[in-house]
């Protein structure tokens, strides 16, 4: 994981956390003090973790490579379509007696969903190439894996030298992703190579 992930993984889910936090105290002292003329101020405190965490997720965002940021935007996408479905069945549930259902709770099931929806996306491009090697029975769709095997590179190094997540490379190599036009010019001088060089059109296969 590179700097960018590491950062990401600490602020976005502690931004969470805090969320869930300010959430419970504004809503006690709210409870407990029905008076006071802080409450409006009190009441909003969960917002500001909130606005981190955004923030923390838009510089991600901007940071990943085009396979993580296409996982993740099909889960944001996801979580989207699933929370507004959810949140409009309750909608009508309640019409027929359901308990009322308050709109703070839609962001932590819009992050869950998130994170669900991250992890199935992941896992059509995921490869555990050391508990279960791919045998690829028709010609090799690129020479990437070659072209590694023969400078002694690992996965992880070729992930650096191109500044993407190992999982990109993984799916690269076994055929789950096509790069785009840059990231393919990037591979190809890496190695010293044109594109054609590298990477087979899909009638070749």
């Amino acid at each position: 994981m590179n700097s960018a992930g590491r950062t990401y993984t600490i602020q976005f889910p502690g931004g969470m956390a805090a969320y869930v936090v300010l959430l419970v105290v504004s809503i006690y002292l709210l409870e407990n003090n029905p008076t006071a003329p802080w409450r409006g101020m009190v009441a909003v405190l969960p917002t500001i973790p909130t606005v981190l965490a955004l923030l923390a997720l838009i510089r991600f965002l901007g940071r990943m490579d085009e396979l993580q940021r296409r996982i993740h935007f099909d889960a944001i996408a996801f979580a989207a379509g699933a929370t507004a479905i959810l949140t409009f069945t309750w909608g009508l549930l309640e019409n027929a007696g359901f308990p009322h259902l308050s709109l703070i709770w839609v962001l932590p099931l819009m992050a869950a969903l998130w994170g669900i929806g991250a992890g199935v996306s992941a896992a059509r491009y995921r490869w555990v190439a050391v508990e279960h090697p791919v045998e690829m029975e028709t010609p090799m769709k690129n020479r990437l894996r070659l072209l590694r095997a023969e400078r002694d590179w690992s996965q992880a190094d070729l992930a650096d030298r191109l500044d993407v997540s190992r999982q990109t490379v993984n799916a690269l190599e076994t055929g789950k992703y096509d790069p785009s036009l840059p990231l393919a010019f990037k591979i190809a001088h890496l190695f010293g190579l044109s594109i054609e060089e590298v990477f087979q059109p899909d009638d070749q296969r």
